[in-house]
Parts: C-alpha cells; sequence; structure tokens
C-alpha cells in the first residue's frame, strides 16, 4: 500500500511538473514556483525527488533501497511520458 501511494504520488507530481514546463513555454519562474510547490506537497509523502536524476543519485548515495529506486524511476518516467502525450494532444494543431 505504501508503495502505491509513493508510486502516485512521484506519477502525478511529475506529470504536473512537465506539463508546467512545456505549457509554460519554459519559463524559469512559473517552472522554479511549480517545482517548488511540488516538492513541499510530495516531500512528506515521497520525498519529493520528481526527477530520475535525483532518484539516481539517492539509490547511489544507498538513501533508497533498488526496490523504490525502481518504483521511482517507473513513476516518473510514466509521468513524463504522460505529460508529453497530454500536451501533444491538446495542443496538436490540425
Amino acid at each position: 500500500m505504501i508503495n502505491a501511494i509513493i508510486f502516485l504520488t512521484e506519477l502525478l507530481a511529475t506529470f504536473l511538473f512537465i506539463s508546467s514546463i512545456l505549457i509554460s513555454g519554459g519559463q524559469p519562474l512559473i517552472i522554479g514556483a511549480v517545482l517548488a510547490l511540488l516538492v513541499y506537497i510530495a516531500a512528506p509523502i515521497s520525498g519529493g525527488a520528481l526527477n530520475p536524476a535525483v532518484s539516481i543519485a539517492s539509490y547511489m548515495s544507498g538513501k533508497i533501497f533498488m526496490s523504490e529506486f525502481l518504483i521511482y524511476m517507473f513513476a516518473q518516467l510514466l509521468g513524463g511520458v504522460g505529460a508529453a502525450l497530454a500536451y501533444k494532444y491538446v495542443y496538436r494543431t490540425a
């Protein structure tokens, strides 16, 4: 149950983060504000990694186990790909 909550938290937070990057057109203030808010919300639940590079660093430093690492990576990759596909679907040109 806890792994499912961590998975869903990372998936949704990564989806929202990548969506904010795509929708804002790369505006740094918007991206930074959204990232800060999402980390603030997700940190107590999942640690708030939201980035595969952070997950890799956490695993390599021994802060998380392989099973947790795989959950983080899968959730973050799905969240990122989901955001890109949603953006492409919503903002597609005719």
